[in-house]
């Protein structure tokens, strides 16, 4: 019994460092990480929308109180993981369905910021993760959205904890991970051909031990079971969950081709205020990754796969001018761009800009800056639709 304690938390302590901040003394240390917790919490639960910012997300708060994605209440396919943390949060208390996953997302992005920490820590190290994870915390496109109903933001926390797993835990994380992977899959199911292929990756590495690949089958064919049979039988039944979600696609596929075509219209650029700064962020992540290849072993061809799959759905399979759908991707180029800041400084400076703590107090200047535009969102709502002259 201690072995698989220890097994189990040691497991947690590596995916969820504690104390995230190395100071003298550990109650000093647990404090200080706590309180940057709580900051990152803080402000997403300071600026929690009075009211949905368009209909998508009017339609998942329906769907938490009556589940109909055949009436688009919410879109196919459902969002059907989601919709359940949503009426969990309600049976805590939280009558109204829309402040319901505000407050799931909120919470889970701080898991999300936690996680990334663990994900980067061997790889970069203690001081350059934690900063590249409040960082991903308050990039434009990741704040604004993190206190959203919509899905992105907690599958994309989920995706963050099942690399986690993976990076850290080795062949004891891999069952996890694909649970984790799974349930981000059935959060935001558009994107499930990603973390479909991150799990397939992730077997990649341990191919040699076929009873650990039929656990992890298991464990997701369990977990796909237990969420997708109560939603469809909700639904009205295998037919008509089914029909639903191939005439959506039909007219998913159909509207691509409407697409702005400018540069600045996609939602990675939208996100990230500006193409300088968009370019900027993608350049020093660029840097950042290929300082990372040895650290990373056969996990950096992996990742890179991964990441060029991410990619290329959301600019040619989504709606791309939407920021929302790249919280995922900034998430993950967030340490790596520290990583390659930190590199190009020293090479400039000659100087260890970690110890000046140079990059944290320029994520606090971003904190600083972002923060006006971020907190308008608060009043922005749904604007009322005007009764068509026909009807």
């Amino acid at each position: 019994m201690a072995r698989g304690q220890g097994g189990a938390a040691g497991l947690a302590r590596r995916v969820f460092p504690w104390p995230l901040v190395d100071v003298p003394g550990p109650l000093a240390g647990s404090l200080l990480s706590l309180g940057l917790l709580l900051a990152v919490l803080a402000s997403r639960i300071l600026l929690l929308p009075h009211g949905p910012w368009e209909q998508d997300e009017a339609l998942l708060a329906s769907g938490v109180v009556d589940f109909d994605p055949i009436n688009h209440m919410p879109l196919p396919p459902g969002f059907p993981l989601w919709i359940f943390f949503g009426r969990v949060v309600r049976l805590l208390g939280v009558a109204d369905p829309l402040l319901a996953l505000q407050l799931a997302s909120a919470v889970l992005s701080v898991v999300g910021v936690w996680a990334l920490v663990g994900l980067w820590d061997t790889a970069v190290g203690r001081r350059v993760a934690l900063t590249g994870a409040l960082l991903a915390a308050f990039l434009p496109g990741v704040w604004y959205h993190a206190a959203r109903g919509f899905s992105a933001t907690p599958s994309a926390a989920l995706a963050v904890v099942g690399f986690a797993l993976w990076m850290r835990g080795g062949a004891r994380g891999f069952v996890p991970g694909v649970v984790a992977m799974t349930a981000a899959a059935l959060v935001r199911p558009p994107l499930a051909p990603f973390f479909v292929v991150a799990v397939l990756l992730a077997a990649w590495g341990v191919s040699r031990r076929r009873r650990l690949l039929l656990r992890g089958a298991l464990a997701a064919l369990a977990l796909v079971i237990a969420v997708m049979v109560p939603a469809v039988l909700a639904a009205g039944g295998a037919r008509a969950f089914w029909d639903a979600g191939v005439n959506h696609a039909g007219e998913h596929l159909f509207l691509l081709g409407s697409q702005p075509p400018g540069l600045a219209e996609i939602g990675f650029v939208r996100g990230l205020v500006s193409p300088w700064a968009a370019g900027l962020f993608l350049a020093l992540a660029a840097v950042g990754w290929i300082a990372l290849r040895r650290a990373l072993g056969w996990r950096w061809w992996a990742g890179g796969a991964a990441f060029a799959w991410l990619a290329y759905l959301l600019l040619f399979l989504h709606n791309r001018d939407y920021p929302r759908y790249w919280v995922l991707a900034w998430m993950l180029l967030a340490t790596p761009a520290v990583r390659g800041a930190a590199a190009l400084l020293r090479s400039v400076w000659q100087a260890n800009v970690f110890g000046t703590n140079t990059l944290f107090r320029m994520v606090v200047w971003l904190v600083v800056a972002t923060w006006p535009s971020i907190a308008i969102s608060k009043k922005l709502m749904l604007p009322r639709m005007r009764p068509s002259p026909r009807s």
